[in-house]
């Protein structure tokens, strides 16, 4: 239910735009602009970010979910 309180709330203050399956900016630069701030703020010495659009990224990370990255830890 707080899933559909937030998309009711969202598309009231965006309106149909709110339900769009497309975000309207790109995910991965998002990611690969800020990959040295992730790395700072959560301590980790490597990053690697996947896209959805690559089969074998999605073979190691899962299935996409559009507005919700997946993250994966590794401890080596």
């Amino acid at each position: 239910m707080p899933f559909l309180k937030f998309k009711k709330d969202a598309a009231i203050a965006l309106g149909g735009q709110a339900l769009n399956l497309q975000l309207p900016f790109g995910e991965m630069e998002v990611l690969q602009s800020n990959i040295d701030l992730i790395k700072r703020q959560l301590g980790l010495e490597e990053v690697e970010i996947f896209s959805a659009s690559v089969p074998d990224d999605v073979t190691k990370a899962g299935p996409p979910s559009p507005g919700s990255p997946t993250a994966i830890f590794v401890n080596r």
